[in-house]
């Protein structure tokens, strides 16, 4: 533990927290909106915390698209949202992911088992790379 946050009040503390999530969605917008994905190699180091921060956003992005206008189908002919976790996830888990991201569901069941399914696609991952 950090013995500098001790000294800053509880509210702060929360304060400091929004701002860090702030600029690390702040930085992935930026990442997505030039049209660039995280590698398999930048996913691979994602913790539990980062990997919901991610389908967060990429939620925030495509839920932004939608209401601007533009359908499902035009925006999976520009880009593909979910490509970059396809190699992740199981079949079984992947209809789960399109269909949250799709219909912006963000509960800890289904955040639950899309970390639990990432983290079980990530570890098959690597140990096919060995």
């Amino acid at each position: 533990m950090d013995y500098k946050l001790l000294l800053i009040s509880n509210g702060d503390q929360r304060l400091i927290l929004h701002f860090i999530n702030f600029i690390l969605k702040l930085i992935l917008s930026i990442i997505m909106t030039k049209k660039t994905a995280f590698t398999t190699q930048e996913l691979l180091k994602f913790n539990d915390e980062d990997f919901k921060r991610y389908i967060f956003l990429l939620q925030d992005i495509l839920k932004e698209k939608l209401d601007y206008g533009e359908s499902i189908d035009e925006i999976l002919d520009k880009e593909d949202p979910f490509e970059t976790l396809e190699p992740f996830l199981s079949e079984e888990v992947y209809p789960i992911l399109v269909l949250a991201m799709i219909n912006n569901i963000r509960t800890e069941t289904v955040m639950q088992a899309l970390t639990e399914g990432f983290n079980k696609g990530r570890d098959d991952y690597n140990s096919k790379q060995k």
